[in-house]
């Protein structure tokens, strides 16, 4: 069975959750949490018999810091707390995660860009890989017709070669024997003119 409120409580639960909370009503019911519910949840937390009293407690509290919008509220409230200073720090908290999202999107676009430049990069890459394997292949069917080429244009060499030399042995042939013969003849022919050897060639020839 629940446990009976107590009149505190009561008295509590009426101020704290019944009324709406103002702006100037923050530092009141953060006074109230701290003087009604943490001393009463300390002792019931003290006592194992007032468990379900300690539970309530916490739904309470819970309640109560919901109503509070999520205002941060020290556990020793005294003069020096300033609620205008509190709402300066949450600006100024706001102002630097508006900051920060600020550069979390700059970076953002830039690693799209990049990233966008990147795969722009390796396409590329990807073309002149390509467009390179076309030049080796080219380059390796022009070596294979060169080498077609100069094995033919060597075999022709060859045989202009060996027909050029045929053609100088002869011409050597004529110049170093046959014109050299044909003077001797010749002289050989001028001697027997002069001689008498034509009386003798034709009693050679009677003869024969």
């Amino acid at each position: 069975m629940k446990p009976k409120l107590t009149t505190k409580r009561k008295k509590v639960r009426r101020s704290a959750l019944s009324k709406p909370i103002e702006a100037d009503q923050r530092l009141q019911v953060a006074t109230i949490l701290e003087e009604a519910t943490f001393p009463l949840l300390a002792k019931a937390h003290g006592e194992p018999k007032k468990v379900r009293i300690s539970e309530d407690l916490g739904h309470l509290q819970r309640r109560l810091l919901r109503r509070l919008d999520r205002f941060p509220v020290p556990k020793s409230v005294g003069n020096s707390f300033d609620i205008s200073q509190q709402y300066t720090q949450m600006e100024k908290l706001e102002n630097s995660a508006a900051k920060l999202n600020q550069q979390i999107e700059a970076l953002q676009e830039v690693t799209r860009r990049r990233t966008s430049d990147l795969a722009r990069t390796i396409e590329q890459h990807q073309k002149l890989a390509q467009k390179s394997r076309q030049l080796d292949t080219q380059i390796e069917e022009r070596q294979t017709n060169l080498h077609a080429l100069l094995q033919g244009t060597a075999d022709t060499a060859e045989e202009e070669n060996a027909a050029v030399s045929y053609k100088y042995c002869e011409r050597d042939i004529e110049e170093q024997v046959l014109e050299p013969l044909d003077k001797d003849l010749t002289k050989i022919v001028d001697i027997l003119n002069k001689s008498r050897v034509p009386e003798v060639s034709a009693k050679v020839d009677e003869f024969l």
